[in-house]
């Protein structure tokens, strides 16, 4: 006796091809900047220009903020009078702690699962 199995994986070679990824890293990158914008520093020496300035790349690869001293307020220094309440170091850190569950389901959803 012989039993032959068939399995049609094209739906799931669909879901899992190179540009849901693609639209995935970008649905993810939007959301992570969106949540981590709101703990961003608003200044000094601008008034909001560090949140202004935050760049996502076009393949959703990379999120970043282009002010010459953004490194250094990301980082910050123990002692640091953040003016902005709720606002400090590692702001991505910071809103990964509340969004994490909602980082995965919009990475999800790109992916259309």
């Amino acid at each position: 006796m012989s039993v032959t199995i068939k399995a049609d994986f094209s739906r799931l070679d669909k879901k899992l091809s190179a540009g849901n990824f693609k639209r995935a890293r970008q649905v993810l990158a939007n959301q992570v900047g969106a949540d981590s914008n709101q703990f961003v520093p608003m200044g000094p020496p601008n008034e909001g220009a560090l949140r202004d300035s935050q760049m996502i790349a076009i393949d959703g690869s990379e999120l970043s903020w282009n002010k010459p001293y953004a490194r250094r307020m990301y980082y910050g220094l123990e002692g640091w009078n953040w003016h902005t309440p709720g606002t400090g170091p590692r702001w991505v850190e910071r809103a990964k702690g509340q969004y994490v569950d909602s980082w995965l389901k919009a990475y999800k959803g790109g992916l259309n699962l």
